[in-house]
């Protein structure tokens, strides 16, 4: 499972300037009572509710030690400025990691954007996940938290496969991280 990364670390901000030039990446605050996935349907709702005004850029993801994800996202800028996430990830984050990019024209939403990906751990699974899943958004036209909503193609198959190969990696890691060590 994707999570907000815990950190702003090296990877993560080589990541983030593979996509826009010098990213100001914040934790952002996440709102609550928002029940929708569509980030910039929430964000139109908070502002006419309350003012202020739509910021786009990137939710930034991680698959621990195997991945990072850039998910295109809108925020809501609050009338004074701060910055606050009104929609909610899915898994119980009290915040997320966003930065900003001026140069984004769609709506994260409302129109498909691709997830820029990157492997930080170069296992060629996740090499291959990320070729998959980049076909496979050639044909999707719907992405939600980090989730690939994809059509019944063949690479259907292969991502879902990829995806379960990737967390049962991450699984045996953190079970060795854990196990005790035989030395003396």
């Amino acid at each position: 499972m994707m999570i907000t990364p815990p950190e702003i670390d090296e990877a993560i901000l080589e990541f983030a300037s593979s996509i826009v030039d010098l990213p100001e990446l914040v934790y952002i605050r996440l709102a609550t009572g928002a029940a929708s996935t569509d980030c910039s349907e929430n964000v139109r709702q908070a502002i006419s509710q309350s003012g202020g005004h739509m910021v786009k850029g990137w939710r930034i993801w991680l698959l621990p030690g195997k991945l990072l994800q850039a998910e295109a996202h809108s925020v809501w800028a609050t009338p004074n400025k701060v910055l606050a996430d009104v929609t909610p990830t899915g898994d119980g984050d009290t915040e997320s990691l966003f930065f900003t990019d001026p140069n984004m024209t769609e709506s994260p939403g409302d129109d498909f954007i691709h997830s820029p990906r990157k492997n930080i751990c170069r296992h060629p699974v996740v090499d291959e996940y990320i070729d998959v899943v980049r076909v496979a958004n050639e044909w999707s036209d719907k992405q939600s938290h980090g989730i690939l909503v994809l059509p019944d193609i063949p690479e259907q198959a292969r991502a879902i496969e990829l995806n379960r190969q990737l967390l049962a990696l991450r699984i045996e890691e953190e079970a060795q991280q854990d196990a005790p060590s035989n030395g003396g």
